[in-house]
């Protein structure tokens, strides 16, 4: 599965472009609609789907997703929800790799073994985890290579040296860059630090891919 996620990087660097890695929260704003929009990320161009499952104290994200994780809470959004998605969206045609982002909080009560190899079956290829610490994820990564998925770490500004030297040596598809401090939302401008920023994490990460977001 996580081969599918690299793949994907490939393919859009022998195409000369950058990958387009999207997001949408699950259930949101209704249970079919999700799988409808998952179509057309799909056919707009996507490379790679993040699909993120509700939690109800997103404490990383700002207004916009704050809503819809309480909307999609309102519509009976849960784990198990989220991974029967990811099955209904690979029966209805999407191939595109779908990565499961989300708090660590409703893994860990879900079960981290039984999460990973369900959303596995269920046709997921990785998870990112946004409020799992360094030090906490080799475990957590190990898990997912055992089922053959991708754990994503996060990487933001102000993250160490040495956590990065980390983080590079678990991640195996791509990395999420977390492009500024503060909370997830739109914003007309891209600051001027986020290629420094990309050069510093490429001293450690090599050629392992970088997604730019947040």
């Amino acid at each position: 599965m996580s081969s599918h996620l690299r793949s994907a990087f490939v393919k859009a660097k022998e195409q000369g472009r950058n990958a387009l890695v999207t997001f949408i929260t699950a259930y949101y704003p209704t249970p079919q609609d999700t799988i409808d929009i998952l179509k057309g990320l799909q056919n707009g161009g996507a490379d790679v789907i993040e699909l993120g499952i509700p939690f109800s104290d997103p404490i990383a994200d700002g207004p916009t997703i704050q809503v819809a994780n309480t909307k999609a809470i309102e519509n009976g959004c849960t784990v198990q929800t989220c991974i029967d998605l990811v099955r209904r969206a690979r029966e209805e045609g999407v191939t595109i790799p779908i990565v499961l982002m989300g708090y660590y909080n409703p893994i860990l009560k879900y079960g981290e073994e039984k999460m990973v190899e369900a959303s596995r079956n269920a046709g997921a290829n990785g998870f990112i985890v946004v409020d799992l610490p360094p030090e906490e994820a080799v475990k957590f990564r190990n898990i997912c290579s055992t089922h053959e998925m991708s754990y994503i770490p996060l990487v933001a500004p102000s993250t160490t040296d040495d956590r990065l030297k980390l983080l590079a040596e678990i991640a195996d598809s791509f990395i999420y860059v977390v492009s500024r401090m503060g909370s997830t939302g739109a914003s007309i401008t891209v600051t001027d630090s986020v290629g420094p920023l990309c050069d510093h994490i490429r001293k450690f990460t090599g050629n392992t891919p970088l997604a730019v977001g947040f």
